[in-house]
């Protein structure tokens, strides 16, 4: 066995919670977490909870560096070790390899283990497929110096509902966002814990473990469609496969919205209002006020009579694909912490952070998932 050579030689319950922007979400969009252990060094070994871990190669140190450390590639797991010609050294997320027979950059690699392990199933994925790279997980790729580190794509993007994540296959590494992390938050699949197996003293997290072969490849009908009505970043990833609805029309449910088709008009997309099956509080609608310097922009949604959104939000929904995605808003904005603002449209939610730099101001919440965990009757 390879390994062995290298060292020798869920669902919400249904109908709860209706009306309210499940906590956990709005939390996930504000702050991040960050866990923190206690280590005791013992030379090059360090001991975490009883598992091992240990200082990167000083060989392989500026190239770890440069491809992220840690934070990317996961902590060292192994010794550096010696295969064939190769040096190389086993990280949580990678193998990271050199060649001393090659010079300069051209010495290091990533060892492809996706490939060397058929960590996508092989009779899954299309033959002479040239697989595109997911948009959310491109800035990774990029930071890998693409094909170089990353490899060759294995397979597209694939949904993988046993683990709660979307995910796609490299030759040299992995990429993964779990359903309910916000958008652009890309990790690496353990891909070296996975190779290193019970050799190795380390138990990566469960949501990081590679299961390809259980995933399934994601349709997406809507994405040219998405992408030319200026809706591609605020859908957000798809969640699940395109369906067909008791009408007949083409569903699909992403990140923060549902898009669908209707039977009889198969070439326009739209989407679902889901304030009524979420329960959202709608408000009723209020006089225009007659203040010239309204800081807002008024929304009339009836004779009149409407509701008003701040600048920034405007501007988001008119670089959005406009007001017939975003149908009429459910209220005025909401203050739901200081500074931190939620307000509802009929088709999706968004929260406005005033303090923030105007560029981060306005973020969509993933009412796709809460949809999706909890479905109308």
């Amino acid at each position: 066995m390879f390994m062995r050579d290298l060292f020798v030689s869920g669902k919400a319950g249904k109908n709860a919670n209706r009306g309210v922007i499940y906590p956990v979400v709005l939390i996930l969009l504000l702050i991040g977490l960050l866990s923190t252990g206690c280590a005791q060094q013992t030379g090059e070994q360090t001991e975490i909870s009883s598992i091992s871990i240990y200082e990167v190669a000083p060989v392989f140190r500026e190239f770890y560096a440069v491809l992220g450390g840690e934070t990317v590639l996961g902590p060292a797991i192994s010794q550096r070790f010696s295969y064939e010609e190769l040096t190389c050294q086993y990280t949580a997320n990678a193998l990271l390899c050199q060649d001393p027979l090659k010079s300069g950059t051209e010495r290091f690699l990533l060892y492809p283990l996706g490939r060397l392990y058929e960590l996508f199933d092989p009779d899954n994925a299309k033959a002479g497929e040239d697989y595109g790279v997911y948009e959310a997980f491109q800035p990774m790729v990029d930071r890998l110096s693409g094909e170089r580190y990353a490899g060759e794509a294995l397979s597209g993007l694939l949904v993988n509902p046993e683990k709660n994540r979307v995910e796609q296959y490299f030759e040299n590494v992995g990429f993964y966002s779990l359903l309910n992390d916000p958008r652009g938050d890309v990790k690496l699949l353990a891909y070296g814990a996975y190779a290193c197996d019970d050799l190795c003293d380390y138990a990566p997290a469960a949501e990081s473990i590679p299961t390809g072969s259980t995933a399934i490849p994601i349709e997406q009908p809507f994405l040219a469609k998405l992408k030319r009505s200026g809706l591609a970043a605020l859908a957000g990833q798809p969640l699940g496969q395109p369906y067909k609805t008791a009408d007949g029309a083409l569903e699909q449910v992403y990140m923060n919205v549902v898009v669908f088709s209707p039977e009889d008009e198969p070439d326009k997309i739209f989407l679902r209002p889901i304030d009524e099956p979420l329960g959202m509080t709608v408000e009723e609608p209020q006089t225009r006020r007659k203040k010239k310097d309204n800081p807002e922009v008024f929304y009339e949604t009836s004779k009149g009579k409407g509701f008003y959104v701040p600048l920034r939000v405007d501007r988001f929904i008119r670089n959005n694909g406009g007001r017939r995605f975003s149908g009429d808003p459910l209220s005025n904005p909401v203050e739901i912490e200081t500074g931190v603002f939620q307000q509802c449209f009929d088709s999706y939610c968004l929260l406005y952070l005033s303090e923030m730099d105007k560029a981060e101001q306005v973020r969509v919440i993933p009412l796709g998932l809460q949809y999706l965990q909890d479905p109308p009757d």
